[in-house]
């Protein structure tokens, strides 16, 4: 496999079948390249990237999937974000998840006060790899706006591990460096057809109660970084 303009490095597979409506389906693998260079709009040079890889045709390049395209500098840092290094699919006809759990978040940018949060994001996608708002939610990253600090929010990490259940109707995201790296798990429904609503109309969830937000909840002790592991 090659990925051009890239360090490229394998960091998570998922194996994604793809269809169109002209041909049968063709099996793709879904390759999370967390060091590969920044696309130019991202303004870092190293941002990480998904890529979609065939597996049964003569062409071995890669194709770098296109997502995360906006950045706001005043805000946020891509810089060594880690994209790709969780990458997870429902399977055929399903949506795939890839994650940069080393994404900041920043306020006061170029003050004496600024300060620089690694909360981590997602990106849900559906199965033709695009964002479509309206049912993947676009990019998910529950620890921003919340309580900075180590102790706290401030280096969630959301997405070093993610996945869906096994009835696809929920997605995980591990966070393991909230509450002083005692770690957190949030569990959120990912189905929203009207059907899919009056079965499942609940969370989301989090091991320290996603409307508390204590770390006394969470029963493990600190350091234990719950969420690390799938």
């Amino acid at each position: 496999m090659k990925c051009e303009g890239s360090a490229f490095i394998s960091a998570s597979l998922s194996e994604l079948c793809l269809k169109d409506h002209l041909a049968a389906s063709v099996t793709d693998v879904l390759v999370g390249a967390p060091l590969a260079k920044g696309l130019t709009h991202q303004l870092a040079n190293r941002t990480g990237g998904l890529f979609n890889c065939p597996i049964i045709t003569e062409d071995d390049k890669c194709d770098q999937v296109d997502i995360d395209n906006e950045v706001d500098l005043t805000k946020e840092s891509k810089e060594n974000q880690w994209l790709g290094v969780t990458v997870k699919s429902q399977g055929v006809g399903g949506k795939v998840v890839t994650c940069a759990h080393r994404y900041e978040s920043r306020q006061r940018v170029h003050q004496q006060a600024e300060t620089r949060d690694m909360i981590g994001r997602c990106y849900v996608l559906s199965q033709d790899l695009t964002i479509k708002e309206e049912l993947d939610g676009g990019d998910w990253k529950f620890c921003e706006g919340r309580t900075q600090g180590h102790e706290r929010f401030g280096y969630c990490q959301q997405g070093i591990s993610a996945g869906f259940t096994s009835d696809n109707h929920y997605i995980l995201f591990g966070a393991p460096g909230t509450y002083n790296w005692k770690g957190n798990i949030r569990t959120e429904q990912l189905s929203y057809s009207s059907v899919h609503l009056g079965i499942y109309d609940d969370g989301p969830y989090e091991t320290g109660d996603e409307r508390r937000q204590e770390a006394e909840l969470v029963p493990v002790p600190a350091h234990s970084y719950l969420g690390r592991n799938p």
